[in-house]
């Protein structure tokens, strides 16, 4: 498959609520979008429930409790379907430091792409990807550990996006924001937290959703052109937030035959070629675990040795 042959979809929510307790007296977050093609910003002080946002709505809050209104293009989300058409870059890197660039887009491009994608697409989907977050140089560089080797502080931000341009010099954060740029310009649907932007890449952006404390809105919208439109806002103070809750007309609800795009035949033989890499790489782990396991049977060996039936 192509980078941009998908279809566009419009992620909505409305008086979206989360406790981690029983529910009580709660400011929810009210109704907003997220568009196709579009580079979201949510910004706002600490506090202000940005992260807790995006893990209400990429399902990733698995205790508490929810209430609310999650839509995709007009219908409920559904947590099964909806990993299929999404994306979630944690702050946590996950990545074995021991895959090269091009194994760890290979691994997540293995479980997440259909059945019915042959070996030469899924490694050209893969080659596309490389080349959109311009690391296609250095695909076969390992992924490495930030404290020891591998990869550079700004080419971990393009692979993992953990807030993208914290602790970054302005050159890195230019390379950073434009590989994000290119992104959404595929078509997709964009939103990442980011703090105390420069002016050059807080204008990048399309769109912004800004929160204070209590998760109260402070403004939702359009920048414009140099941010004439949120300055026009503040201004005037009379800015509105468009809904798009209901379905467009030809639309249909998400829906699969099954909940991973891979049954799980093809997810065991996949883990099994990551975790035969990483082990092939760190010879010194599995000869210690060689070892370790030598030992100990032969220490249980003598020690349990002539008493059979003695137990």
């Amino acid at each position: 498959p192509k980078l941009n042959t998908f279809e566009l979809l419009t992620l909505s929510f409305d008086n979206v609520q989360y406790f981690v307790d029983a529910p009580k007296l709660n400011q929810p977050y009210d109704l907003n979008s997220y568009l196709p093609r579009v580079l979201t910003a949510l910004m706002g002080a600490s506090g202000a429930g940005k992260t807790t946002l995006l893990d209400v709505l990429s399902g990733r809050k698995t205790g508490g409790y929810i209430k609310g209104d999650i839509m995709v293009e007009g219908y409920p989300k559904v947590q099964q379907t909806y990993v299929k058409v999404s994306g979630y870059c944690e702050q946590t890197d996950v990545h074995s430091p021991l895959l090269t660039l091009w194994e760890s887009v290979m691994f997540s491009a293995w479980l997440r792409l259909p059945e019915d994608i042959l070996s030469d697409k899924r490694s050209g989907f893969v080659a596309e990807v490389l080349q959109m977050i311009e690391l296609d140089e250095i695909k076969d560089a390992l992924v490495g550990v930030t404290s020891v080797s591998g990869l550079s502080v700004e080419q971990r931000k393009r692979l993992f996006m953990d807030d993208p341009t914290f602790d970054l010099d302005a050159r890195t954060t230019t390379i950073v924001m434009r590989v994000v740029r290119s992104i959404a310009s595929t078509r997709r649907t964009i939103v990442c937290t980011i703090h105390q932007p420069s002016i050059d890449i807080f204008e990048a952006f399309d769109e912004i959703i800004l929160m204070k404390r209590k998760r109260e809105k402070i403004y939702s919208g359009e920048l414009g052109q140099c941010s004439s439109k949120l300055i026009e806002y503040f201004e005037e103070k009379q800015r509105t937030v468009k809904e798009l809750r209901v379905p467009k007309q030809g639309s249909k609800e998400l829906c699969f035959t099954t909940r991973f795009p891979q049954n799980g035949w093809e997810q065991f033989k996949t883990c099994l070629w990551k975790q035969h890499l990483s082990y092939w790489r760190n010879p010194a782990y599995s000869l210690g675990h060689m070892v370790f396991a030598i030992i100990s049977s032969l220490f249980y060996g003598m020690l349990l040795w002539n008493k059979g039936q003695k137990l």
